[in-house]
């Protein structure tokens, strides 16, 4: 069964389109991991600071071994400064239909 992760993240303003050009590479490389059906990101127009990462997997075991790669880890250390709050990590395991 698939595996939706959701990551809100919370910048200022001014550093969106910087953010938003690191996890644009960042989307490009996570896609080609195996297991990866989407990786996406969002803006909100009403809160020009939060960002959403949409990531959907195969399967649980895919993203897990995705997120303790030495690329991610490494990504989120050096984003960590820019936020303003913590991420806010969702995992959603398919339920069935």
């Amino acid at each position: 069964m698939s595996v939706i992760v959701t990551i809100k993240l919370v910048v200022s303003p001014a550093r969106v389109d910087e953010l938003v050009e690191l996890l644009d590479q960042k989307a490009h490389e996570s896609r080609a991991y195996p297991g990866c059906k989407a990786f996406d990101i969002y803006g909100d127009e009403s809160d020009p600071g939060s960002l959403l990462i949409y990531q959907e997997w195969v399967s649980r075991g895919h993203h897990e071994w995705y997120f303790s790669s030495r690329a991610e880890t490494e990504f989120l250390s050096a984003i960590e400064p820019w936020l303003l709050h913590r991420p806010e990590v969702r995992s959603l395991d398919e339920l069935g239909a």
